[in-house]
Formats: C-alpha cells, structure tokens, sequence
C-alpha cells in the first residue's frame, strides 16, 4: 500500500478510480473530514486491486477500509498485515439492492458481517442552568466516592489502557489517539485517584456524539456508565448541541437498555461492520 501524501491527492485518486466504474460501489465519505484527519496524522494509505481501490486507515490495531468498487468487475480477494473492518451505514429498509450488489464483493475480498451497530439518540430539549464546568463531581449512588473531571492530556494513556483492556478490538480508539478540537474525554476516578471509566465525546454545531464508554470491570454496577452518559449530555446541553448519538452493538443488551432509560431511542440507522476474516499474506 502506499501513504497518501496530501488531500489534493486523495482527491484526484479517488476521482480518477471513480471515472473507471460503470455502477459504483463505495462508502467513502460524503463530508471526508476524517479523510483530512488520516491524512495530516500520515496513517491513510491506498491500493488498487481487480474490482477498484481501497483507502485503509491505520487505527493502531487494525484497519478501518473504504473501497471504490465496479459492481460489475471482479473484486479478488484482499489480504492486510492486522485486522481489517468496512463500516456500512444503512437506514433499516433502505439501500437493499445496494447491499445485494455490495454483498459478493465483500465475500469475495474475504469479508463477512461482524456485527450490527445500531445509532441511538437523545433530542436535547430547554436550557442548562449555568453550574459552571463539568469537573470535580461526586458520582451520586456509588459505594464508593467517584469524582468525575475532564481528563488531562497526561491521563490519556490511563484512558487509552481502560479502552483496549474493555472494549471490542474495533471500538479501540487508535494507539495515537489525542483530543481534537471539540472533543474531550470524561473520566471517573476513585479516591486514589485511579481511573475508574471514562468516555469520549465531541461537539458539533448540530449533535454530539460520544464513544468508547468504558468502566473498569471491579469498578461496574456503580452507576459510573449512567453518570458518565448524564454529564456528557449536559455538556451538549451546555454547548448549545441539539442532540447526542452514540452506536450500540445490537447484541448489546444491557447497554440500549441502560441507553433507553436514559432518554435514547434507535432511529432506524444501522451501521452493518463487515471485517476481513483473515490477514498477512
């Protein structure tokens, strides 16, 4: 695979595989700020094969693909170093055909469907009382003491630890992970000061999304998960967001039960993950 170098690049591959498809087949991007993000931290690379071309984001553990296919040519199969996944959004009923079409390319690139994430969100109603910022706030109804605060830069790696220790391989934020604008991650810590959960989230104009909620397993069933997601929404609250999304495995139980009661509703958007069922080569 080769690095893609700048945005101006990526832009006049990705124009120029297009124009070689008769019906295209693709999940890049309509808004590629996420392009732009790879791109500046050197971890986007690209390759073309039979059926088209790939973009692979490095995310540290694994792959995150985005191809340009003709639904009429010959995939081949594809093969990666690490662990490799396709996100596909879809509204539930819509775009069937597509995914028909979508469907023998990934079995033929050697991808099967991993799991369905299910979009989950909060409308944020009224104005915030002004009780300042979110920080030093004792986590009502545990056993123990928990305070919640913004994580500093330096307890990233303490977040970054929690994360690969709790969390499904694809739901790992990459190794090089570190806040961006607009985002933050809230971590809950004991008495002595060692991280208990945490969760990330970032604020736009419109929603907020939050990811990665982790809680140490001997830390769990102390209402850190619920705090965690209450003072996340308050924040949006705060910033003016109109609204919090967050993605849920559909075999995850608990969690769209504990997101249910917590004002969340499934909109009807599914994201299918179809990853790579082997790799090297």
């Amino acid at each position: 695979m080769e690095k893609i170098g700048s945005f101006e690049e990526f832009r006049e591959i990705s124009a120029e595989e297009k124009k070689k498809c008769g019906k295209l087949l693709t999940n890049l991007p309509v808004f590629p700020e996420t392009m732009r993000n790879d791109i500046e931290k050197g971890r986007l690379f690209f390759a073309e094969h039979p059926g088209g071309a790939v973009f692979a984001a490095d995310e540290g553990r694994y792959y995150r693909i985005m191809y340009i296919w003709d639904a009429a040519k010959e995939t081949g199969r594809l093969f990666f170093d690490k662990p490799a996944v396709i996100d596909e959004i879809n509204y539930l009923g819509k775009r069937d055909l597509y995914l028909q079409q979508l469907g023998g390319h990934l079995e033929t690139a050697g991808f099967g469907l991993y799991r369905r994430n299910l979009q989950v969100v909060k409308e944020l109603s009224g104005h915030a009382e002004d009780g300042g910022p979110l920080s030093d706030t004792d986590g009502g109804g545990s056993a123990d003491t928990i305070r919640y605060r913004l994580c500093t830069p330096e307890e990233m790696e303490q977040a970054g630890t929690l994360w690969k220790s709790s969390l499904d391989l694809f739901d790992i934020p990459a190794d090089h992970f570190r806040l961006t604008e607009g985002s933050a991650v809230m971590g809950a810590f004991t008495e002595n000061g060692e991280m208990a959960g945490c969760q990330w989230w970032q604020h736009g104009r419109r929603n907020s999304e939050g990811r990665h909620t982790a809680v140490r397993e001997d830390c769990k069933r102390k209402g850190i998960a619920s705090s965690l997601i209450g003072l996340w929404c308050e924040s949006a609250r705060q910033n003016g967001t109109g609204s919090c999304y967050t993605w849920i495995a559909d075999t995850n139980t608990p969690s769209l039960k504990l997101y249910e009661k917590m004002g969340f509703r499934h909109n009807g958007k599914v994201c299918l993950q179809y990853a790579a069922r082997q790799h090297g080569g």
